[in-house]
């Protein structure tokens, strides 16, 4: 397994994220108004890191212990609370409360099993204790459960009153603190499974992308994950999108959406994306997992030969239609737009009308020319 830390932004807001995990001691952010520091129990597998890393026996339950140290000369209110491990569509294992929906794997959520006061107050220069209770679930089972604390300061009346009054502030720092928590029965390591399931055009910050949509459905991290993907049109030979990431993690018994850019990405220094085309495509998508030096299968990574003990390969045919294709193409900002040229529809009216009145002018004419034949 490896380490399950990640500074991780949300929406628009400047937050500093630090995940504790492997190799990491105390939580610790530039400007946060206190600290973190997790009391490692006995049956800490890991002992010098950062995390609970607890082997604990089925049914059997515990207290753990983290210090919260109150770095200021007031009094301030934590919010703490607990969740199941996901995986976020940027490709990484993150601790947070996710409002994605639970992997259908997942047969035992850890956050069923770990209890914590949801406000803890610390005095002026203080440190508290908050402890939390832990337990493992009654029937035996091989791989791990993990989660995550998440602590974050509550902002004060007399703060948010400041805030209101300095209206010309756009961008506000937030801390929060973020412990993993992984608990096993045994030290036996357990193979992740990955699978490619859902395939379709979506967007990703208002951009075009293709989604796949990939699981790890065993209770085990899937680490050092290094994707290769191509999209190719199966009625033109010159339309392809690739992505390739080598460096994600997926949490036990999760899922996320692979983003891979349909649209341009970044600055477009004043240019535009091509239109995303309705039509059949196919997905080829080659994925390898946990980096070993005596590992079975081996690629290229940054030039450099790596070995890996995983990996998958699939291939999958999906469909964007005309519909989809047009509703994504005019909600995305970088596609350029096909604006009506209304001179030349003007100018085409103006032909019709003159046709019209030509062929009017004709059938009157030729009306009166056969009137004086009658009349000579």
């Amino acid at each position: 397994m490896s380490k399950p830390y990640n500074k991780y932004k949300i929406y628009l807001f400047l937050m500093t994220l630090l995940i504790v995990a492997f190799g990491t001691r105390v939580a610790l952010a530039d400007g946060a108004n206190f600290n973190v520091v997790p009391n490692l129990p006995e049956n800490q597998i890991s002992k010098n890191s950062g995390y609970f890393d607890l082997l604990m026996k089925p049914g059997e339950s515990q207290d753990l212990t983290i210090k919260l140290s109150n770095t200021t000369s007031k009094a301030i209110t934590v919010d703490t609370t607990f969740s199941n491990a996901t995986t976020a569509d940027s490709g990484l294992a993150v601790y947070v409360p996710s409002t994605k929906p639970k992997d259908k794997s997942l047969v035992r959520d850890i956050s069923d099993y770990v209890t914590i006061d949801k406000q803890v107050k610390i005095p002026a220069d203080s440190t508290v204790e908050v402890k939390a209770k832990v337990k493992m679930p009654e029937e035996s089972f091989k791989g791990v459960m993990a989660g995550g604390f998440t602590f974050k300061q509550v902002e004060s009346e007399t703060d948010q009153a400041n805030s209101s009054k300095k209206t010309s502030v756009t961008v506000k720092n937030e801390y929060r603190y973020v412990i993993a928590l992984v608990m096993r029965q045994s030290e036996e390591s357990v193979a992740p499974s990955l699978a490619l399931n859902t395939v379709k055009a979506s967007q990703v910050n208002s951009r075009n992308v293709i989604q796949a949509n990939l699981s790890n459905s065993a209770p085990a991290y899937l680490s050092q994950l290094n994707v290769s993907s191509t999209v190719t049109s199966k009625t033109d030979s010159q339309l392809s999108y690739t992505y390739n990431n080598s460096a994600m993690q997926m949490a036990p018994n999760s899922n996320f959406d692979l983003a891979i850019p349909v649209s341009k990405q970044g600055d477009l220094n004043g240019g535009s994306s091509a239109a995303l085309k309705p039509g059949k495509y196919h997905l080829h998508l080659i994925a390898y997992g946990e980096k070993s030096t005596d590992g079975k299968y081996e690629t290229t990574v940054d030039g450099n030969k790596v070995k890996y003990k995983y990996k998958w390969e699939f291939d999958k045919d999906f469909e964007v239609t005309s519909s989809e294709a047009e509703k994504l193409n005019k909600t995305d900002p970088t596609v350029e737009k096909q604006n009506f040229n209304w001179l030349i529809i003007i100018g085409i009216i103006i032909i019709i009308l003159l046709i019209i009145l030509i062929f009017l002018l004709f059938k009157k004419r030729k009306k009166e020319d056969k009137e004086e034949t009658k009349k000579g």
